[in-house]
């Protein structure tokens, strides 16, 4: 295996696994993702030796712990949903759909009301839904590699600031 995406690979895996509990599910983009990008690149120095991280590294671990994140969050994700039939979707769906009645604009929203109800139908009978995984995949992508570049840069000053000091 390569050793130069090991610490991406590692973190955005274990990272992945902590996005997926109900808990800590809502601090995934801004501790969970930037935490696992700085572990990256701590790994990543002990690896290659000391030295002090550049911007590139940073830049560079931050997206691909980001997305590793994201790809082993929606594989587990879709899992979890295949193996339950239910998600957090199928589970607060009446809730949003009274919500969306209460606004006068209602009807604009009929024909994503019906995308979302065959998505629950999908789930609920077969365990899966193309438009589902499709959804959560862009959105995981999208959000866990900017919050991984975003960490990367922190973490770069982070620890190079420590690396001064000793």
């Amino acid at each position: 295996m390569n050793h130069k995406s090991s610490p991406a690979l590692v973190c955005g895996f274990a990272a992945a696994v902590l996005t997926i509990i109900p808990g800590l599910k809502s601090f995934a983009c801004c501790l969970i993702i930037p935490f696992a990008v700085y572990m990256a690149l701590i790994i990543h120095q002990k690896i290659s030796g000391a030295h002090r991280i550049t911007a590139k590294e940073s830049i560079y671990y931050g997206l691909l712990t980001g997305l590793f994140a994201a790809l082993f969050g929606t594989l587990l994700e879709v899992l979890i949903t295949y193996i339950t039939k239910s998600n957090d979707i199928t589970a607060t769906y009446p809730e949003f759909e009274k919500s969306l009645q209460s606004f006068p604009s209602a009807d604009m929203f009929k024909e994503s009301l019906q995308l979302i109800k065959g998505m629950i139908y999908e789930i609920s009978t077969k365990g899966f839904s193309i438009l589902f995984t499709t959804f959560l995949l862009i959105g995981n992508v999208f959000i866990d590699t900017i919050f991984g570049i975003i960490g990367g840069l922190v973490s770069m000053s982070i620890i190079n600031k420590k690396n001064i000091a000793q």
